[in-house]
């Protein structure tokens, strides 16, 4: 911490370093979408960002674990993300998601419901 800071800080103020702070400024800009997410990557987005699990997306979808996480790495790809806290920011910034209560999908939540008959 410099002079300056030290002084700062015993006076009551805050502060925060030069290096600190480019970087809090660089978490902040997202980079631009490499492309287009498809129909299904963004409903498995919208699930991601409620909180589900693989295998509960992989139920409600009616489509393998193993296809999940090919989507999965694909939007990562698309999106520019690294992990599951920079994909919901980048899916709220682009409108995939809001805070809004309807984007919080209940666990019996059924994309695309099989028949009656095909059920367990």
């Amino acid at each position: 911490m410099s002079a300056r800071g030290l002084k700062l800080v015993r006076d009551g103020k805050k502060y925060v370093s030069m290096s600190i702070q480019k970087r809090i400024d660089k978490r902040n800009n997202y980079p631009d979408a490499a492309g287009e997410l498809t129909a299904q990557e963004t409903e498995i987005t919208r699930l991601i960002c409620a909180g589900f699990k693989k295998k509960e997306i992989a139920d409600t979808l009616h489509i393998s674990e193993r296809t999940v996480e090919n989507h999965k790495k694909e939007i990562y790809r698309v999106l520019n993300v690294r992990n599951s806290f920079e994909l919901y920011n980048a899916a709220h910034n682009l409108g995939i998601v809001s805070h809004d209560w309807q984007d919080v999908y209940p666990k019996d939540f059924e994309v695309r419901p099989l028949p009656e008959k095909k059920r367990k």
